[in-house]
């Protein structure tokens, strides 16, 4: 796609309402296909026309935009934050409060914040932004509202585990701390139970609990105050060698905390499900 095609396009942007913002949208999941084509992208605007467009009280809309910037902000840690610069953040945290009863549009909008913090070289900037901008807290009422959606589950817990697993570790921290006070672990209890079958659903909450309770102490505690230690002992005691797999790393943070997480663990039976992992 070159330039004029997607400055046409930004002006199509907007002169659309919301029925007419359907097809641009797709328009630029399409043609958003290479690295260039989303360098083009950011250099017309269109990145921030697709984040205006979620302003739209349209479910679909929204949907198509999130597809939108998806598509835009792959691979790229610049247009990301371009992203967050031209206010992504907030439009994703209103969008979950306007569409409270939408999975789809859930769904949609964790995959969006999933993509948006998915980044081995991350300073960190775009993850304190996100708890400025209520992220954690939103996660995880949007996780309540559909304890019953296994995709809901999976893709909020991959939110709450990237953001407490930034590599600055002092945001890694601050995030943690705050996915904790947004309710995650008591969240994360009964999205193990509800899809104790959905081995992706299991991984994606263990790996979030290990991310969660790593380095700290007050942490770990407040995971065995949750309740998670008979979740994680089942999930260790599971048939699918990932799933038990994937509980032994939280497990481990737990062991490595004070004497009542320790305690916790003995009381739970926890050592026999760990060597029924490790078998």
């Amino acid at each position: 796609a070159t330039s004029r095609s997607w400055d046409a396009l930004v002006s199509q942007m907007a002169a659309a309402d919301n029925a007419g913002l359907y097809a641009p949208l797709r328009t630029v999941t399409t043609m958003a296909q290479t690295e260039d084509s989303r360098q083009h992208a950011l250099i017309s605007g269109a990145l921030q026309a697709v984040v205006r467009a979620m302003a739209m009280d349209e479910a679909g809309v929204l949907v198509s935009a999130c597809q939108a910037l998806v598509a835009i902000v792959q691979n790229g840690s610049t247009r990301k934050q371009a992203a967050v610069d031209a206010g992504v953040l907030s439009a994703l945290v209103d969008a979950m409060a306007v569409h409270p009863d939408e999975w789809m549009v859930a769904e949609e909008v964790l995959t969006t914040l999933e993509v948006l913090f998915c980044s081995s070289a991350s300073s960190g900037r775009r993850e304190r932004e996100a708890l400025d901008a209520g992220v954690p807290r939103a996660v995880c009422n949007t996780m309540s509202l559909h304890e019953e959606r296994p995709g809901v589950q999976e893709l909020g817990c991959r939110v709450l585990r990237v953001l407490s697993s930034t590599a600055e570790l002092s945001t890694a921290a601050f995030a943690a701390n705050a996915t904790v006070s947004a309710g995650a672990l008591t969240q994360i209890n009964p999205a193990m139970r509800a899809h104790a079958s959905d081995a992706r659903v299991q991984k994606e909450c263990c790996a979030a609990l290990g991310a969660i309770i790593a380095r700290s102490e007050t942490r770990r505690i407040a995971a065995v105050e949750s309740e998670v230690v008979a979740v994680l002992a089942q999930a260790a005691r599971a048939q699918s060698p990932a799933v038990s797999a994937a509980a032994l790393e939280p497990l481990a943070e737990l062991a490595n905390g004070p004497d009542a997480c320790r305690i916790a663990l003995l009381e739970a039976g926890v050592l026999g499900a760990l060597g029924s992992a490790l078998a």
